[in-house]
């Protein structure tokens, strides 16, 4: 959880610094584009630690118990 708060919290600074570099018309466009590409990074990082994380320990959650087996309504129920 930690780690995802640090990613976050990283990601949301450096889209503020970013727009202080759209508003300085002094940045030039290699700047503009390291901190793009280190914004790119950081996403993806954070995207993988949820599916590694996050979304397997759902999975499997729901795989332990009976959600996806007891009818809900008259709609079918999806298997895994």
């Amino acid at each position: 959880m930690a780690t995802t708060k640090r990613a976050e919290t990283g990601v949301w600074k450096l889209f503020k610094a970013d727009e202080e570099l759209i508003s300085s018309r002094a940045a030039s466009a290699s700047q503009r584009s390291a901190t793009a590409h280190e914004i790119s990074i950081v996403l993806t990082v954070h995207a993988q630690i949820e599916e590694e994380i996050f979304c397997l320990a759902l999975r499997q959650a729901i795989k332990d118990s009976d959600w996806w087996t007891k009818p809900r309504s008259s709609t079918p129920v999806p298997r895994i």
